[in-house]
């Protein structure tokens, strides 16, 4: 049998990345849709992060911590946040240290000091939940000073990270955050109202309400189903199968009536009539508008992007508002859109 024979190859090329990227890696506002890989949701318009703000020589090292969230398959969302973060830290820091061109000199006062003045921001843009306002910055910046250290970047502090951020740094009890361990569900009374004045619902979302109702998803998974793909019928039963967004639970499958499953495949019928397979690339069923009301609605049915997951909520609100409904009989707050996001009759854990 004759040998195998391999040739050399300099692949080196191959792991550079495309110049298109290194622009957008190079500009103050990132778009996630530029970047391959970068995951975002396709119901917000939460596409980009800022790094306008942040002073210099700090600037780039946020940027290369961000790349590093990327490889890390962090969301644009989350990423976008500990960048906002960092920014607020790094105002600070440049306020404390006007010459400063490293955060060598950083040490645990310095932290207190910043503690301090995140409490005096909240005072004064009346702010709330405190605690966890301040938890999540000092969290990133820790995270942040860990990488730094870490990869022994030329503007690490010259203490250890453990030495500069302390367990008393971290407000108490604001980790976890307070939940309820109890499934919420929406009150008979307001679903009655719902039904009575349903009609007053605009006709786009009566459908994601239908679906929002049987199967107590988020906003965002409704929105996110399948256009072929999310109704399965055996016989005479019913699944929707869909993805949850937040958990990464691919493909879960719920059972629904036959009323909802007509409701569906009334859906499914009208899309394919209004909707060419090129005006909707990704197979939504619930594409977004093709009306062009704004420069966003134009821009999300150019993108292939299913409806918008804020239009919705407000949408709801302006109906809870426009019928009164209320969660008490005699007072009580109107409907919020939020409502309808996981808490009516299932929880996937």
């Amino acid at each position: 049998m004759e040998p195998l024979r391999f040739a050399a190859v300099d692949g080196t090329g191959a792991l550079t990345l495309p110049a298109v990227i290194e622009e957008e890696f190079a500009k103050d506002r990132w778009d996630a849709r530029r970047i391959p890989g970068l995951r975002y949701a396709r119901h917000t318009g939460e596409y980009h992060m800022n790094f306008a703000g942040i002073a210099e020589p700090f600037c780039p090292y946020v940027k290369d911590y961000a790349r590093f969230l990327i490889a890390a398959d962090r969301a644009v969302k989350t990423i976008a946040t500990q960048v906002r973060y960092l920014k607020q830290f790094f105002l600070f820091f440049c306020q404390r240290y006007p010459a400063a061109r490293s955060l060598q000199e950083l040490r645990e006062q310095d932290i207190d000091a910043f503690i301090l003045s995140l409490q005096i921001y909240l005072h004064d843009h009346g702010g709330k939940r405190a605690s966890e306002f301040v938890w999540r910055h000092i969290h990133t910046v820790e995270a942040f000073l860990a990488y730094l250290e870490r990869i022994e970047s030329p503007i690490k502090p010259q203490e250890s990270t453990a030495r500069i951020i302390w367990p008393h740094h971290y407000p108490q009890h604001a980790w976890p955050w307070p939940r309820s361990q109890e499934v919420k569900y929406i009150p008979q009374i307001v679903l009655k109202q719902l039904d009575t004045h349903a009609q007053h619902i605009p006709a786009t979302y009566i459908p994601v309400v239908l679906l929002l109702r049987a199967s107590g998803w988020r906003i965002s998974d409704v929105l996110s189903l399948q256009l072929e793909t999310c109704l399965q019928q055996d016989g005479d039963k019913f699944w929707l199968i869909g993805d949850i967004q937040k958990t990464h639970v691919l493909g879960h499958k719920i059972p629904i009536t036959a009323e909802v499953a007509a409701g569906i495949l009334a859906q499914r019928a009208w899309v394919k009539k209004h909707y060419t397979p090129s005006e909707n690339p990704h197979n939504w069923l619930f594409p977004a508008s093709k009306k062009r009301r704004n420069y966003q609605t134009q821009q999300r049915f150019l993108l292939g992007n299913p409806l918008k997951s804020d239009a919705v909520r407000e949408a709801l609100n302006r109906f809870a508002n426009r019928c009164q409904i209320r969660a008490r009989a005699r007072r009580g707050l109107p409907l919020q859109a939020a409502c309808f996001q996981a808490h009516q009759s299932s929880r996937v854990n």
